[in-house]
């Protein structure tokens, strides 16, 4: 079998932009992970629980309520976030 140069441009690219997309989720995936856990320990200094308390708190949460905690997270997240980053540039 004979394939063009255009068949094996057009494979190469569509192998690229999946490994692109794959890599892309991938790193989204740490990024959020990260995220949650910095979240979850500042929760659990201001609060005085330990990290295991307050994760299994949020898992059980998400676990019996998941559209009232995804609900919850939109309303509150922006301002989780704001003092957290505003107490890491003080």
């Amino acid at each position: 079998m004979r394939y063009r140069l255009r068949t094996l441009l057009i494979v190469i690219t569509a192998a690229c932009v999946y490994l692109a997309w794959a890599g892309y989720c991938r790193r989204m995936a740490v990024f959020h992970r990260e995220q949650s856990s910095q979240l979850i320990s500042q929760v659990a200094k201001r609060e005085g629980w330990t990290y295991e308390r307050v994760e299994s708190r949020v898992f059980d949460l998400f676990i019996r309520l998941p559209n009232e905690a995804a609900q919850m997270l939109t309303m509150i997240a922006p301002n989780i976030i704001d003092s957290f980053l505003l107490s890491e540039i003080n």
